[in-house]
C-alpha cells in the first residue's frame, strides 16, 4: 500500500472503532467520517453529493413507511391475531407457530414492527400454554431475522448492498434472485431453534401476573375549593409533605394540563389535581379523602389505573435521556412504575436514570395518556388490549397498494424489458399512492421511519465510495488476493463470509454491508472471479447476526421483555451463526458459481 491509502484507512479504522465503543450514534459517526472526507478533499464535494444521490436510503425510508401503514391499519395486527388463535396449548406448537409466520411477515415488511406486533401475541401464548416467555421471545427475533433474508427489502441491509452495485455500475440485486437460499436460511434455522436451539433456551419460569406486575392503583381527583389552604401555595410544602405517600400526576387549571414543576407551581381555586398512591405505597383511600377534605379539597372522580409495559427500542433519538426529562407525569399524567434491565428491578430513584435501548418500563396514569405515549413517543408496546382486531376498508387499501408493490417489484425482475421500473420506483409510487389515497395519515407515518438507519446508509455510501474513488478498496484487495490466492474459491467465500460476520456481530449491519461490499468486489476481480459469490457473501452474513442482543435491533427489543442475559445470545445464536457460515459456504458457490 501507498501514503494515499493512509488517511483514508485512518478514517475507516477511526470509524469502526467509534462504532464499537459506541461513542457517537452510528449515523452522527458516519456523517462525521463524512465531514472529515469533505475536509480533507478525499473526495470532490461533487462526488459526495452524487453519492449522497443514491436510491438506496430513498427505498429504506420507503420501506419504512409501507411498513408503518401496514402495522398502522391494522393489517398486521390482524394476521398476528389471527394467527395467534392456531397457537395451541403447547410450547413447541406456539413456536412453530409464531416462527413461520414471523418468517413471512419480515420477508417484506420491516423486521422491527413485525416483532413489536407480534411480542404481545407471543407473550398471551406463553401465558395460555403456561411456559416462559424467555422460551419464545428469542425464536421470534431470530425468525425475523431469517425471514429477511428471503427478498430484496427482507432488512434494510440488502439494499445497503443494492446502493454499493448501483454507484459501482454492477448488475443490481434482483427482488427474489437470492430468495431459494433465503428460504433454505430460514428453514435450518427454524429447525435449529425447534431443536437444538430450543434446549438451549433459558427458562426464565412462568410469569405470574401477581407477582410479576405492580398493582395498578386508584385515581382520584380533586377540585381546590376557595377555602383550600393549598390556594396560593405549591404541593410540596402542603399536600406533598402532609401526604408523603401520594404523587400528583396531573394539575389542570380551567382544562388545561399544566406543565410546571409541583415545587414551583403555586395552587389557584378551581384548580383540578390528579393523585394516585406511590409506587409500593399502601396509601388507603379513606386516609387520603380525609385529608384532602381537611385541605379543602373535593372529590371528583375516583377510577381505576391503566397499567402498560413498553421498552426502548434500539437506534431511537430517547437513549440515554433521563426519564424525568422525558415529562411523562407533565405530558401524559403517566408515570413509570418500574424500570427492569438486564432482567434485573431498579429500585433507586428513577427519575434521574438515563435510558437504554432494551429498557423494559412498566407505566401507570389514564388509559387515554398510555395511549397517547405509545402514539408520541418512540417507547414500544409490550403488552396490547386483548380484543380482536378487525379489517376496516384502509386496512384493505394498504394491503393492495403493498400487494401492488411486490407485484410490480417483482415483474421488474422477471420482466425487465416490459416493466422497467426498478423497485425504488415502485416503492415511491406506492407511498404516493399511500398518500394519495388517506388510509393512514401521513404525518403520523413519518414518525415511524427510522431516520437513523436512512442517514446511516446514505453516509456509510459516501464512505464506501471513498474507498473506491481513492483506490483503498482496489490495493486492500491486492493485498487479500495475494494472502488467499492459492486457496480453493469456496474457501474465499467463506473466509469472506466469516469476516463480515464477525464485523456484523460488533457494529451496524448497514456500515459492514457499505464497506465490505466494495472491498469484496475489488478482490474477486483480482481473483479472476465473478463478484456475485462474494457480494452474497456479504449480504447473508450481514443480514444474519444472532450471537448478541446489539447485532440487530430486533434483539435489542426483546432482550429486557424475556429477561435475557448477554451471555444467553452468545449460547444460542453463536452455533446458529456457526450452522449457516457452513452452509453459506456450500451453497453460495453452488447457486452462484466463481
Amino acid at each position: 500500500m501507498d501514503a494515499s491509502t493512509i488517511l483514508p484507512l485512518l478514517i475507516v479504522v477511526g470509524l469502526f472503532v467509534i462504532l464499537v465503543k459506541e461513542w457517537l450514534e452510528p449515523d452522527v459517526a458516519a456523517w462525521t467520517a463524512v465531514g472529515v472526507i469533505l475536509l480533507t478533499g478525499l473526495m470532490p464535494v461533487g462526488d459526495v453529493l452524487q453519492a449522497l444521490g443514491n436510491p438506496a436510503p430513498v427505498t429504506v425510508a420507503c420501506m419504512f413507511i409501507l411498513g408503518s401503514a401496514l402495522e398502522r391499519s391494522g393489517v398486521v395486527s390482524w394476521l398476528a391475531h389471527s394467527l395467534g388463535r392456531f397457537g395451541g396449548q403447547k410450547e413447541t406448537t406456539a413456536q412453530m407457530v409464531l416462527c413461520g409466520f414471523a418468517c413471512l411477515a419480515s420477508a417484506i415488511i420491516n423486521n422491527t414492527a413485525v416483532v413489536v406486533v407480534m411480542m404481545p401475541v407471543a407473550l398471551a401464548m406463553a401465558r395460555s400454554a403456561r411456559f416462559s416467555s424467555s422460551k419464545i421471545l428469542m425464536p421470534l427475533s431470530y425468525a425475523v431475522i431469517l425471514g429477511g433474508t428471503c427478498s430484496l427489502i427482507g432488512t434494510s441491509s440488502n439494499l445497503s448492498v443494492q446502493g454499493v452495485l448501483r454507484a459501482k455500475g454492477l448488475p443490481e440485486l434482483g427482488f427474489f434472485e437470492f430468495t431459494p437460499l433465503g428460504l433454505i436460511y430460514a428453514a435450518i434455522g427454524v429447525t435449529y431453534l425447534m431443536t437444538v436451539g430450543r434446549k438451549l433456551l433459558p427458562d426464565h419460569g412462568v410469569e405470574d401476573d401477581a407477582e410479576q406486575s405492580v398493582e395498578a392503583p386508584l385515581l382520584v381527583q380533586y377540585v381546590v375549593t376557595e377555602n383550600s389552604t393549598l390556594v396560593g401555595q405549591t404541593l410540596v410544602t402542603t399536600l406533598l409533605d402532609k401526604l408523603p405517600g401520594v404523587d400528583v400526576l396531573e394539575v389542570r387549571r380551567r382544562g388545561v394540563p399544566l406543565h410546571d414543576r409541583l415545587d414551583a407551581l403555586g395552587i389557584r381555586v378551581g384548580d383540578r389535581l390528579l393523585l394516585t398512591s406511590r409506587v409500593g405505597g399502601q396509601l388507603n383511600f379513606g386516609t387520603l379523602d380525609d385529608a384532602a377534605s381537611g385541605l379543602g379539597m373535593n372529590l371528583l372522580e375516583a377510577r381505576e389505573s391503566g397499567m402498560m409495559e413498553v421498552v426502548v427500542p434500539s437506534d431511537t433519538s430517547i437513549a440515554d435521556r433521563r426519564l424525568g426529562e422525558m415529562g411523562l407525569r407533565q405530558k401524559y399524567a403517566v408515570r413509570v412504575s418500574r424500570l427492569i434491565r438486564d432482567g434485573e428491578v431498579l429500585s433507586h430513584e428513577l427519575g434521574s436514570e438515563p435510558l437504554r435501548p432494551g429498557d423494559q418500563l412498566q407505566l401507570t396514569g389514564p388509559v387515554a395518556g398510555l395511549e397517547r405515549v405509545i402514539a408520541e413517543t418512540e417507547l414500544s408496546p409490550v403488552n396490547k388490549r386483548s380484543e380482536v382486531p378487525t379489517l376496516s376498508r384502509a386496512g384493505w387499501t394498504v394491503a393492495g397498494l403493498f400487494a401492488a408493490f411486490v407485484i410490480g417489484s417483482a415483474l421488474h425482475d422477471f420482466y425487465p424489458n416490459v416493466f422497467h421500473l426498478p423497485v425504488e420506483g415502485v416503492a415511491v409510487l406506492a407511498v404516493l399512492a399511500l398518500f394519495l389515497s388517506r388510509a393512514v395519515p401521513h404525518k403520523g407515518i413519518y414518525a415511524d421511519v427510522n431516520w437513523s438507519i436512512v442517514f446511516l446508509i446514505a453516509g456509510m455510501l459516501v464512505v464506501g465510495t471513498m474507498l473506491e474513488h481513492t483506490g483503498t478498496a482496489k490495493q486492500l484487495a491486492v493485498v487479500m488476493a495475494e494472502t488467499l490466492k492459492d486457496l480453493p474459491p469456496w474457501m474465499i467465500i467463506s473466509l469472506t463470509y466469516l469476516g463480515a460476520m464477525i464485523l456484523t456481530e460488533l457494529i451496524s449491519n448497514n456500515a459492514v454491508a457499505t464497506m465490505f461490499t466494495p472491498v469484496a468486489i475489488n478482490l474477486a476481480v483480482e481473483l479472476g472471479f465473478e463478484p456475485r459469490p462474494l457480494i452474497m457473501a456479504v449480504l447473508f452474513a450481514t443480514s444474519a447476526s444472532f450471537a448478541t442482543p446489539v447485532g440487530y435491533q430486533t434483539n435489542t427489543l426483546i432482550y429486557g421483555v424475556g429477561g435475557y442475559r448477554f451471555s444467553d445470545f452468545i449460547r444460542v445464536g453463536l452455533p446458529l451463526n456457526a450452522v449457516l457460515w457452513i452452509v453459506a459456504s456450500i451453497l453460495i458457490p453452488w447457486f452462484w458459481p466463481v
